[in-house]
């Protein structure tokens, strides 16, 4: 199944991957005596899985497969690094940056994880001064944007009869 879903990946055929790697996945719950290989294959269909939803813009579920995946293997890079591209999506930038620094830990001579911080932080520069700059308005036009004269207050001699 992880090859039918690898070939289907690269037909751009990405629901279908999805299924194939779900498909593995449950076939791989039911097995009862867990090894090396199967914790292998769990990681790798989890990273496969994650590659997918990246793509369709299910960044949610990208994260939930990665981590499951780094619960199996905890040295999974490629896991720590799918997470992080759904955390950037999601404009979680901490949480990006904690996944991309471990994976740059792991595989320090990988370039594109080095090419991919140095974005990370221009995001999260540019995040934080959009932030700044809505603030910056919502102060300078007032916080309650009172209104000086205000025509539609009205004033009652008693209160309302409710019978």
């Amino acid at each position: 199944m992880k090859d039918d879903g690898n070939l289907k990946i690269k037909e751009k055929k990405l629901k279908e991957a999805e299924g194939l790697y779900r498909d593995g996945l449950m076939h791989l719950s039911s097995v009862k005596n867990d090894n090396a290989e199967l914790n292998k294959l769990k990681v790798v269909l989890h990273q496969n899985l994650s590659i997918v939803l990246n793509q369709t813009g299910n960044y949610k579920d990208t994260i939930e497969n990665c981590t499951l995946a780094l619960a199996v293997d905890g040295q999974a890079f490629k896991a720590l690094y799918h997470r992080h591209v759904a955390h950037l999506k999601l404009k979680n930038y901490d949480q990006a940056t904690e996944d991309l620094k471990a994976a740059i830990k792991l595989q320090p001579a990988n370039k594109q994880f080095r090419a991919d911080f140095e974005t990370l932080k221009v995001e999260k520069k540019k995040a934080a001064m959009g932030e700044q700059e809505v603030m910056k308005k919502f102060f300078e036009q007032g916080v309650y944007n009172e209104k000086e004269n205000a025509s539609n207050a009205r004033e009652y001699d008693a209160l309302p009869s409710f019978l």
